[in-house]
């Protein structure tokens, strides 16, 4: 037997501090299935969820489908103007020998200070104010 004096282990305070962690998991895995246990029944209590549930879906086809159809097809988008909606395969087949021969160039061109110019221009700065008092 250990004294009532005598230190914890390593080992034991491992176990303890695992044993603890442990527990907190368990319990939070146990509010985790509660909560959502709760949403389950709170679900299927409502019978307005599983009819709007059903509209959701069949929207989502729906708006699924007309872009499958808008990213397959050809049809005009506005004939006045000549604006012609065409395949995203064929798009692409069009576009991409012009955009790999064009090298990407930056939109305006980019003037950055260099450290040393700013620097000294800060210094300039004081040494005049410091001349004018």
């Amino acid at each position: 037997m250990s004294s009532p004096d005598a230190s914890p282990t390593p080992k034991q305070i491992l176990r303890h501090r695992l044993s603890v962690v442990a527990a907190i998991l368990v319990i939070g895995l146990f509010w985790m299935l509660t909560k959502w246990l709760a949403a389950q029944a709170a679900f299927e209590a409502d019978p307005g969820e599983a009819a709007r549930s059903e509209f959701r879906i069949k929207t989502l086809d729906a708006l699924r489908a007309e872009e499958k159809t808008k990213l397959e097809t050809f049809a005009w988008v506005d004939r006045a103007n000549g604006s012609v909606q065409i395949p995203i395969d064929l798009a692409i087949k069009l576009v991409l020998p012009e955009l790999r021969a064009n090298k990407p160039k930056p939109a305006y061109p980019i003037a950055t200070p260099s450290a040393r110019s700013s620097r000294s221009a800060g210094m300039r700065e004081i040494l005049l104010r410091k001349s004018a008092t």
